[in-house]
């Protein structure tokens, strides 16, 4: 066959695209019980079954139970493979695999057994116990310990036998992750949850942490944030976290908290390996859940609070009520919050029509312009000294005058 530069052409472009020769990928084949050609029943035991796993220290671990017939073993027992990605989803490497529970020297009688897979960083452990009863391994294979080098915390693993896809004794199970980030935990020792503090500058936040699998991690980042609007403080990080372990103690005031009220700590973890989480950081990790201090601090602006509704019901509301209706107070608890946050919004809004504090406001806002304006001179030159940032304004400007003027016409009749 005679290959014309065009032919090679295209073999080179279908082996660039093509997935890697490697490569494997796998259809799922999940059953509650595995059959095996060779299966004997032993108690109600029959083939592979019973599985189930969890995570320890993070690292997965697989278990479930198996017959065993002493005359032979499974042509195409149940093996593992370590995938650097879920190969049910996208074409995926093999890392390594192996059979999980082979038993050369088995000579029993007809029986089940425990059977479980633990992995690790450097590899994959192996067991296999008589029944439930007794937690020693069946002979001198168990327990078998297999190194894998390259693993990879973002892999993924799957259990599977080599009997072709759909045949009624085949298996290939869903791909779960190798590595799941275990709960790690901040605990607060001081001051307790709920203490009303009155000065900043002499109270420290002091406790300790426990942190599983530390290397995964880049910080410990804590910060307040308000009940009232939601507003969060300035953040403090502990970023040595070799250990896996340590104390703090945190001055208050490295926090800044800006006025009285309940302020809620957070502390959560900064991933170095984004492939771990849809997030960057992980959920609030503080021990007690919910703590909080109250600040009753001189000098601070008090956060606006809305607690006796009866009083207010009394003194607003019109009709001639003398009490709130029973409707009216067990919906107290939903509205009160909004309240709040209403009032402590505008709070906040009156500052700028204080004239001292909107002139220094407006000063330091109008600093920036100068400095903007000279890079946006530079944009300018770039284009042969076309006014393009000028010609956004303009745009800007038209965009919102027609903005207006049809928010007029379809609000207001006349106009229409």
């Amino acid at each position: 066959m005679k290959f014309t530069p065009k032919t090679i052409l295209i073999i080179l472009a279908m082996l660039f695209f093509a997935p890697n020769a490697f490569a494997l990928n796998c259809t799922i084949d999940e059953k509650p019980q595995v059959l095996f050609g060779d299966s004997s029943e032993a108690m109600g035991y029959l083939g592979f079954e019973n599985y189930n796993y969890e995570y320890i220290d993070g690292w997965l671990h697989i278990t479930g139970t198996i017959a065993q017939n002493p005359c032979c073993y499974a042509s195409y027992p149940v093996q593992w493979r370590i995938m650097d990605k879920d190969c049910s989803l996208e074409y995926s490497t093999a890392r390594s695999s192996e059979t999980a529970w082979y038993q050369s020297s088995y000579t029993g009688n007809t029986d089940w057994f425990t059977v479980e897979l633990q992995f690790s960083a450097t590899g994959v452990s192996s067991q296999m116990y008589y029944r439930t009863n007794s937690y020693s391994p069946i002979n001198s294979d168990f327990p078998k310990f297999t190194e894998v080098s390259g693993i990879e915390v973002t892999d993924y693993v799957y259990i599977y036998n080599n009997y072709p896809p759909t045949n009624v004794y085949s298996m290939t199970f869903t791909p779960i992750r190798i590595f799941t980030p275990p709960n790690s935990s901040v605990t607060i020792t001081s001051p307790p949850s709920g203490s009303t503090i009155t000065n900043i500058e002499t109270t420290n936040l002091t406790g300790n942490w426990s942190i599983l699998n530390p290397d995964m991690y880049h910080d410990i980042e804590f910060s307040f944030s308000s009940g009232a609007i939601g507003e969060s403080t300035e953040t403090f990080f502990i970023t040595n976290l070799n250990s896996g372990t340590g104390n703090f103690t945190i001055p208050l005031n490295e926090f800044s908290l800006p006025s009285n009220g309940t302020w809620y700590l957070k502390a959560t973890l900064t991933y170095k390996y984004t492939q771990l989480s849809d997030m960057l950081i992980t959920e609030n990790i503080v021990f007690p859940e919910g703590y909080n201090l109250k600040l009753d601090i001189s000098g601070l602006p008090t956060a606006y609070q809305f607690t006796d509704f009866p009083t207010w019901y009394e003194s607003n509301a019109a009709g001639g009520y003398e009490y709130p209706s029973d409707f009216a107070s067990s919906i107290t608890d939903f509205f009160i919050p909004i309240f709040e946050r209403a009032g402590e919004f505008t709070n906040r809004t009156l500052q700028y029509f204080n004239s001292n504090e909107a002139y220094s406001k407006g000063n330091e806002l109008g600093s920036v312009f100068p400095t903007t304006q000279a890079y946006l001179d530079k944009i300018n030159i770039f284009f042969g000294g076309f006014p393009l940032i000028q010609f956004f304004e303009f745009l800007i400007i038209i965009m919102l005058s027609i903005f207006t003027i049809k928010t007029i016409f379809k609000f207001i009749p006349f106009f229409g």
